[in-house]
């Protein structure tokens, strides 16, 4: 009534007229073109060695196109914009798969897109200029590879090292602090897991895991009761003394941009 504002500013937005409600809208859609070549691995002498090959089908060359990433957000403030929020989900891609080379029965596809996954889910208070408070659902303040989000990626997708070691999301109550220089992060949480080895109690029969695209899974929209760790407290601590920090959303920075260090 009191004349909502909406438009395109970086996204679009739908906003009151005095500025205390905002809503933006946005999304994210990585297609992707992969081939890859995997020599015959190694056969073993017991039971059957014919069919005891790494390469599941006998192919080794593969290629095809993909979806690996299909995201929906909302974020904003209500009431001022001290009182922040945001949720996201993702269209997920389910991949069975078998990760110890030598046995038979690997799923190699078994790609599934049915679902619809939460990933952020957080609400956020800023007390002043420099701390915040937020909860819910988040990425855990632990690896700066995963902290980059999937559109401001270097490549196509994350490092090995950071998609194995990583920790993902999960759930719980962070503080922050931030100046020009540092910004710190402590957070009180239910825990992850990481995903070297993927989800090795997946019901899939045999020897079978569940690798999760977003991380590691162990705290990513479990309730409570489910969580192994009794709590878990993770932190990052982060200098820059030079640039700005929006700067450091991504790896990279476009041609004739100011210096930055982190």
């Amino acid at each position: 009534d009191s004349g909502m504002t909406a438009g395109w500013n970086d996204g679009f937005f739908l906003a009151s007229a005095d500025g205390r409600f905002r809503m933006n809208f946005g999304g994210f859609m990585q297609s992707r073109f992969t081939y890859s070549n995997i020599q015959p691995g190694p056969y073993r002498s017991f039971p059957s060695p014919a069919a005891d090959q790494f390469v599941y089908d006998r192919n080794d060359s593969r290629y095809g196109f993909g979806l690996p990433n299909v995201e929906l957000w909302t974020d904003g403030h209500i009431l001022s914009k001290d009182f922040q929020y945001m949720v996201k989900a993702r269209f997920y891609e389910q991949v069975a798969t078998d990760l110890q080379k030598g046995s038979t029965g690997a799923i190699a596809g078994d790609i599934d897109f049915s679902g619809f996954e939460l990933l952020d889910a957080w609400m956020r208070f800023n007390l002043d200029d420099n701390w915040s408070i937020r909860a819910g659902q988040f990425r855990t303040p632990f690896s700066r590879g995963f902290l980059v989000l999937e559109q401001y990626q270097m490549s196509s997708a994350r490092s090995v090292v950071d998609y194995h070691y990583a920790l993902g999301y999960t759930q719980g109550i962070e503080a922050e602090f931030s100046s020009d220089e540092f910004r710190a992060r402590a957070s009180f949480n239910n825990g992850e897991v990481d995903n070297l080895l993927g989800d090795a109690n997946a019901n899939y029969g045999g020897d079978l895991y569940k690798v999760y695209p977003t991380g590691s899974f162990t705290g990513q929209n479990n309730p409570w009761w489910e969580m192994p760790s009794v709590f878990s407290v993770t932190s990052r601590l982060e200098w820059k003394p030079a640039g700005s920090w929006s700067q450091f959303r991504s790896y990279t920075s476009p041609a004739g941009e100011s210096f930055g260090s982190l």
